[in-house]
């Protein structure tokens, strides 16, 4: 790797960690890196636990299957998969799991009610019972009704920190830390991640 390289990957590193910083604003979870890191390893390991086995579904050790789907459905479309990998690869929703299992209960039950009336809401719109029923630009617009949410808040810091970590590091997925650090991609070099953070930062808030 030559000077340029490195000088381009380190940019992109410290602008992905700009925009981790700016996407834990409203946020009731905030993790420092090592945590971070920790929780990307755990992810990994869990999910190659399960693949080993012959029953490859793997359990959450906090949440329901039916929690679970409905934050996946709400991950991939802040991080949504285009031409690079997105959240649902990264196994976000693993990680949120092993988050919130570190004593967090607090912030379980307010997912829980955030995905409650999420689901609620569904029903009063669209006629449908579950979010993750919906279309992509019905689940845009009913996430960007709730973006200033402490819920929603909560729901991005995860996503995208569940994105952060070098394979080396344990990350979450197949090198969707690498992508996002190693500036493979455009669209990963800096905030905004996923369409609501470009709304939210246009906005300056």
């Amino acid at each position: 790797m030559n000077n340029h390289d490195m000088t381009e990957r380190e940019l992109s590193r410290r602008q992905f960690l700009a925009g981790l910083s700016t996407a834990a604003k409203g946020s009731l979870i905030v993790l420092s890196l090592p945590a971070i890191l920790t929780a990307c390893r755990q992810a990994t390991e869990q999910t190659s636990d399960a693949s080993a086995t012959a029953d490859a579904v793997a359990q959450y050790s906090l949440l329901s299957n039916e929690l679970a789907t409905e934050l996946d459905a709400i991950s991939a479309r802040i991080v949504p998969t285009d031409d690079t990998p997105g959240a649902r690869e990264a196994g976000s929703v693993r990680f949120m799991d092993i988050v919130l299992a570190q004593g967090r209960q607090d912030q379980l039950e307010t997912l829980q009610t955030g995905v409650t009336e999420l689901n609620a809401r569904t029903n009063t719109e669209y006629g449908v019972a579950l979010f993750s029923a919906l279309t992509e630009a019905q689940q845009d617009a009913l996430l960007t009704a709730i973006e200033a949410s402490p819920f929603f808040s909560t729901v991005r810091f995860l996503t995208v920190a569940s994105l952060f970590a070098l394979p080396q590091y344990g990350g979450t997925g197949p090198d969707v830390g690498y992508t996002l650090i190693g500036m493979t991609h455009a669209h990963a070099y800096m905030p905004p991640f996923g369409y609501y953070d470009a709304d939210y930062t246009a906005r300056g808030e």
